[in-house]
């Protein structure tokens, strides 16, 4: 995929547009102190909320917390694809985590990377408590529709439950947390569509809580005919979740996650917002050439979708910084994993070691993040300086 000019007109479009625009854990012992939930030490405790709960394939569903030491809390979306047509629902050619166990517990075993490296004490969040939104319902958290599709391998019938699943976990968040000093939302690929189109609901809740959102690699950068289709987000049903200031009247916009950042900046302005998306987005940008009817594996068929793609993330990001003017800032990489960002650049940042090495324009994101969480008023985009030799 041979991305140079694209590259090139991007990194200028991003900079002219965004510069210039076990024993249970007790709570702290204090008098009165909050509510936060009893845990065991050290470890992922599962969740099975039931009701209304389940994953795409009818299977149950859970989410997962880790105990922290202080009164703060990460709700985290668990990225993992999507599906909306036979071409990605199918088994053979399936887009997305069906059910728990084929869910990311990577991110959580074994040997954590990134966000969930709760021993590294470069971890600007690894003493706080810890949610994990597990995903198994293929509408980037945002779904509430049955649906069937017929695929090369059958009629497959897919629980797109998004809405009811993270309500679920949400309900228990409120429960058990009474009123945490900060709360950082965030979530990788489509976790950062839950992550972003939920951060109003966790506002409202906790309004004396300094809450912070960060998009890991969610983009909403969609072709129009995404939208407009048959096949497409409205198999979904996702307008109840948009908030209050997106104009759906004439169904959902292509626009819809940069429309919402705006309507929540406004309507939340103590809330910080932010996005982090690394400039050639191998997986976002296969997952337009899809919504494209593409074939991503074709490599003619990506460079068309990259052509479009890459300028659009350029333009979704200076549409969020000119219609919040503060209270919003990016962090744009090329972060890559074989070094040849001619074949596209590495997806997702908090799921990774170079969470704590990645470094752009001379700006560590470890320390942008720091930035983000603190009192202060957001950091500056930060953008690719130029391009490597």
């Amino acid at each position: 995929m041979k991305l140079r000019l694209t590259r090139l007109s991007a990194v200028t479009a991003l900079l002219t547009l965004l510069v210039a625009c076990a024993t249970p854990v007790p709570g702290p012992e204090v008098p009165n102190a909050p509510a936060l939930p009893d845990l065991t030490p050290g470890v992922w405790t599962a969740f099975s909320p039931g009701g209304e709960t389940l994953c795409s394939d009818g299977s149950p569903y859970s989410h997962h917390v880790y105990p922290g030491t202080v009164n703060k809390v990460v709700i985290d979306f668990e990225g993992g694809g999507a599906c909306w047509n036979g071409a990605t629902c199918g088994e053979s050619s399936r887009r997305y985590q069906p059910n728990i166990a084929s869910s990311h517990s990577t991110y959580r075993e074994g040997t954590p990377s990134g966000l969930y490296d709760k021993a590294n004490p470069e971890n600007p969040v690894g003493d706080w408590y810890h949610v994990f939104i597990s995903y198994c319902t293929a509408d980037i958290h945002l779904g509430d529709s049955v649906q069937t599709y017929d695929t090369a391998d059958g009629e497959p019938t897919v629980n797109h439950n998004g809405q009811n699943n993270v309500d679920a976990v949400l309900s228990w968040v409120e429960r058990e947390f009474s009123a945490p000093e900060a709360v950082l939302v965030t979530g990788c690929s489509a976790g950062a569509y839950g992550a972003a189109l939920y951060t109003h609901r966790i506002a409202e809740a906790y309004p004396n809580a300094d809450v912070t959102e960060l998009g890991d690699c969610g983009a909403g950068i969609i072709p129009e005919a995404f939208v407009t289709g048959e096949d497409g987000l409205s198999r979904w049903n996702v307008g109840a979740v948009l908030p209050g200031g997106v104009d759906i009247s004439g169904g959902v916009p292509a626009t819809f996650l940069a429309d919402a950042y705006v309507a929540i900046g406004r309507a939340y302005p103590e809330v910080t917002l932010a996005q982090y998306n690394s400039l050639l987005d191998r997986t976002q940008i296969g997952f337009y050439a899809l919504q494209l009817g593409l074939d991503p594996e074709d490599p003619e068929a990506l460079q068309t979708a990259a052509n479009e793609w890459v300028p659009g993330l350029a333009a979704s990001l200076g549409q969020i910084q000119v219609g919040l003017q503060s209270g919003f800032s990016s962090y744009t990489s090329l972060l890559d994993e074989d070094d040849d960002p001619q074949n596209g650049t590495a997806h997702c940042v908090i799921t990774r070691p170079e969470f704590y090495t990645l470094s752009t324009g001379g700006v560590p994101f470890v320390d942008w993040l720091n930035a983000l969480l603190s009192d202060a008023a957001p950091p500056a985009p930060v953008v690719p300086p130029g391009l490597p030799g």
